[in-house]
């Protein structure tokens, strides 16, 4: 049942899209030896064929392989760079520190009450709303974040925490020409224009 055409080949090499007689042809145009100044062969001066060298893709792995001691000069500069202004405690100051501690812990501990009370006031409101849809939005939509945080600061109460600020004393290492009171310092200057001697 092979369909033969007019010029004796089956439909088998048009309908692949080969054509094998074309490409030897150019392949023998292209693989010729003849001067490039001929003006017969039109592709002479093409890159050949052989002369394109063949390129095989790597495959990729999926991964990048880091060097072992970048990956360690990174993990310290990372490990410098947070520690960098931190502070070693003194045992002076660990009193301090476990009053902000408790302060904390009383911050968080408000926190979450606050939240639990807010849940509940909504929880109440939704059951009072009943199934309609519209007086439920109407909860919904009185929450809003100025009533949390009335409700946040409603039990607040503040701890004062003593913040000893170190001062440093005044350096006098400085020249004394840049002092404001140079010129006034030193008593026979002061006075200048009163004589020593009464007479």
């Amino acid at each position: 049942m092979e369909n033969v055409l007019e010029n004796g080949n089956t439909g088998e090499e048009e309908i692949s899209g080969s054509n094998a007689g074309w490409a030897d042809a150019i392949a023998k145009v292209l693989q010729s030896k003849k001067s490039k100044k001929s003006k017969s062969i039109v592709l002479s001066r093409a890159k050949k064929i052989n002369d394109v060298p063949i390129k095989v893709k790597e495959e990729s792995q999926g991964f990048n392989v880091i060097e072992h001691s970048n990956l360690q000069n990174s993990r310290k500069k990372i490990k410098e760079l947070q520690s960098k202004f931190r502070m070693k405690p003194t045992i002076l100051d660990r009193e301090r520190e476990r009053r902000l501690n408790r302060i904390a812990t009383k911050g968080v501990v408000q926190l979450f009450n606050a939240v639990r009370k807010q849940q509940k006031n909504l929880q109440s409101e939704l059951e009072d709303a009943g199934g309609s849809e519209r007086k439920r939005e109407k909860v919904m939509k009185s929450l809003d974040k100025r009533s949390f945080l009335n409700v946040l600061m409603g039990t607040a109460r503040s701890e004062p925490v003593d913040n000893p600020v170190k001062s440093e004393p005044e350096e006098t290492s400085t020249w004394r020409v840049l002092r404001d009171d140079f010129m006034m310092e030193s008593s026979r200057l002061k006075d200048w224009d009163k004589t020593d001697n009464p007479t």
